[in-house]
């Protein structure tokens, strides 16, 4: 395999364990960093040992040493930098969730598909060896046709009225942030749903802070989430079929272990699927075999879930009435 030259644009919390992670994955080279300012780059890039540290997010993608950019800003940033970035001839891992609202999803598909470029979500939890094992259970026909999803996500962040989690004009709120992990297993899963009724507690800054809503489908079928910035959840997956179920283990979106009942009289059998690190490599696996194989996009997160997902987001938090400054652009 080729070495793969990689940018970061960002220097948060998520970018620092990207960079963990990106260093356990052969033939993946860390050139470049991206920052609002120099010394932010500067301070970002000698913690990890990059070379190229930019000032500036263009100048990193004028970098003719970087083949990748994977793009670890606040939501907002997510659509606008990942179309500038392919427009000027790079590949693109998008950090989840995809974009603010579908219509920004489907600009950043139409753009890697008017210059046919890469573009990949990274939601992580789609390329975790948890996941892979929850779906070969599920393709044998182990616990039959799914017939529901109960996730959830839930967390205690401190209250930050500036903060990214509980400012709008950032993307805030448990839906975006944390509740399209549920969202995007039950898209993966079962598809999109046909009707949906949600709830939300909208905070004093105008996100949501608490949600749940309940996805539902013509066979059936349905999904029942739950999202929280405001207290933990249980933080487990169930799949429930005919013939079974499936437990994934807490923390289920970065889950080392994958249990499953089967038949009349069931016998739990658990399945130890772990990992070093932070659980990014498997994503920066796949986005580099599918830019040596040549392809646009990963079959495990194909564009019509992304923006599915993002449908799915959109039709949930318009049901409480919570519009970011993206959607009215």
């Amino acid at each position: 395999m080729d070495r793969v030259g990689w940018g970061i644009i960002g220097t948060g919390k998520i970018a620092d364990k990207f960079v963990q992670d990106l260093k356990r994955v052969p033939h993946a080279d860390l050139i470049a960093v991206g920052s609002r300012s120099q010394s932010g780059a500067d301070t970002f890039g000698g913690r990890h040992g990059i070379p190229h540290r930019h000032a500036r997010y263009i100048d990193l993608f004028h970098d003719p040493e970087v083949d990748i950019v994977y793009i670890a800003v606040p939501h907002p940033g997510h659509a606008p930098l990942s179309i500038q970035a392919m427009a000027l001839g790079k590949a693109v891992l998008c950090e989840k969730p995809f974009a603010v609202n579908a219509r920004q999803a489907k600009d950043m598909v139409g753009e890697a598909e008017r210059i046919g470029g890469f573009l990949m979500e990274g939601m992580w939890t789609r390329y975790l060896p948890a996941m892979r094992r929850v779906k070969a259970l599920i393709e044998e026909g182990r616990i039959g046709s799914v017939c529901s999803i109960e996730a959830n996500f839930g967390f205690l962040a401190p209250e930050d009225p500036d903060g990214r989690l509980f400012a709008l004009e950032l993307g805030g709120g448990a839906l975006l942030d944390v509740g399209v992990y549920p969202v995007s297993l039950a898209v993966g899963l079962l598809g999109a749903p046909d009707t949906i009724h949600s709830w939300a507690k909208i905070g004093t800054t105008g996100v949501d802070e608490n949600c749940s809503a309940i996805l539902g489908y013509r066979n059936g079928s349905q999904a029942i989430i739950h999202a929280s910035i405001r207290h933990k959840t249980s933080q487990q997956a169930w799949i429930c079929g005919t013939r079974g179920r499936i437990l994934i283990h807490a923390p289920w979106w970065r889950a080392s272990h994958v249990s499953v009942w089967t038949g009349e009289d069931p016998v739990e059998e658990t399945a130890e699927v772990p990992f070093e690190g932070n659980g990014f490599q498997f994503e920066i696996e796949e986005a580099m075999h599918c830019l040596h194989e040549g392809r646009s996009e990963s079959a495990a997160m194909p564009w019509s879930d992304s923006i599915r997902v993002m449908e799915v987001l959109d039709r949930i938090r318009g049901q409480w009435g919570l519009r970011y400054p993206e959607d009215r652009a």
